[in-house]
């Protein structure tokens, strides 16, 4: 199972075949510590898949903010950061508040939102169903869909919309960048 998730995150990530072995077999032993078989209705494998998994995501992502002394929140990575000096404030400017100075910043449409969006359209068969997991994870949009919502645009029933949602969500937690940029952007 340890190989089997490694060759997984192999592919994807530049790290060594030994750095993700490494972590995927420490993630199996705090799987092996932390499960308890009377409080889970899943098997062990399960458990610790999920813990292996969830130890080489956390190496991908401590890898990546590595360089910064301190990690910046993704939302706030910018390439040209701006400074307001507040010395040039001069009596000819008494007209204006203070507020003024600063323009409106409106929400502008996200990377991350728009990667993981083009990640779900290549890697789900059909549009439709592509449509129905951006919609209600409210990619691209001030906020998400409800399962009722999408299944009135699509005349169909919520259940069916819900049955749709689950399958392809499924698909897509095989795929470890989908995983990544989906923590990327609950981080915020």
């Amino acid at each position: 199972m340890v190989i089997h998730l490694v060759n997984k995150f192999s592919f994807t990530t530049k790290h060594t075949l030994s750095d993700l072995i490494s972590y995927a077999l420490e993630g199996l032993m705090i799987a092996y510590h932390n499960y308890d078989e009377s409080k889970s209705n899943k098997g062990f494998s399960s458990f610790a898949s999920y813990g292996i998994r969830n130890n080489l995501l956390s190496l991908i992502d401590s890898k990546q903010n590595e360089s910064d002394i301190i990690s910046k929140p993704i939302n706030k990575e910018t390439e040209h950061p701006t400074a307001y000096v507040f010395s040039n404030w001069d009596s000819d400017d008494a007209d204006y508040k203070f507020e003024d100075m600063f323009e409106a910043s409106e929400p502008e449409p996200d990377d991350n939102d728009e990667k993981l969006i083009q990640l779900i359209k290549d890697h789900l068969k059909k549009p439709n169903w592509a449509d129905v997991v951006i919609l209600h994870l409210g990619l691209g949009r001030q906020n998400k869909l409800r399962l009722r919502t999408i299944a009135e645009k699509y005349n169909v029933t919520s259940s069916r919309i819900g049955q749709i949602f689950d399958k392809n969500i499924e698909r897509l937690q095989n795929n470890p960048e989908f995983l990544i940029r989906l923590r990327q952007i609950t981080r915020r």
